[in-house]
């Protein structure tokens, strides 16, 4: 925990060496990370913890994937709205305007083949590629908002927003179709 630190900790109540509400106060307690949200998980049907309770939020056993991707969407997408600025399309533009010809006709080699596949089905795994591929390429370029899109879209693919994977699907598009007419992810 203390190299890395986390995003947001999923603890069950019970466990062997020290329980759920003994970890969350400690971390809680804990200057350094106090801020991370918690959520609790038990098998007790008694929708209400304890007074006193160090959690953000609970689940009962056994969570639904849909529960459990909304409780982890609900904290993550909090977190990424805080800390990133999301560039919006006139920020495209510019950012656009200043990417050389020869950088762009690269980027349009390696992001076309994905695309392509992304128009007929959203599959997470080429969403994820596709991510990674931006964020690498804007890491190469010193291009920080490509980075920066690559960084949304793996964060919507992590949660499965198809909305969210969408709106920065298009985004990805105008960047590299800037000249051409494309449009698909409408």
């Amino acid at each position: 925990m203390r190299k890395r630190k986390a995003a947001l900790i999923i603890t069950d109540l019970v466990m062997p060496v020290m329980d759920g509400f003994e970890a969350s106060r400690q971390l809680k307690g804990n200057p350094e990370f106090s801020h991370i949200p918690i959520i609790a998980l038990s098998a007790s049907s008694a929708q209400i913890l304890p007074e006193g309770t160090m959690f953000d939020d609970f689940l009962i056993k056994p969570v639904q994937t849909e529960q459990l991707l909304s409780k982890i969407a609900k904290y993550l997408n909090n977190q990424s709205k805080d800390k990133t600025k999301v560039p919006n399309e006139k920020m495209i533009e510019l950012y656009c305007n200043n990417i050389k010809s020869e950088v762009l006709a690269d980027l349009r080699e390696q992001l076309h083949p994905i695309l392509v596949k992304l128009e007929t089905s959203i599959i997470i795994s080429n969403v994820k590629n596709l991510a990674e591929k931006l964020i690498t390429f804007g890491q190469e370029h010193q291009l920080v908002f490509m980075e920066s899109i690559g960084s949304e879209l793996m964060m919507s693919a992590e949660c499965y927003d198809i909305v969210k994977i969408k709106s920065k699907l298009k985004q990805v598009e105008k960047i590299i179709y800037e000249d051409m007419p494309y449009g698909k992810f409408e």
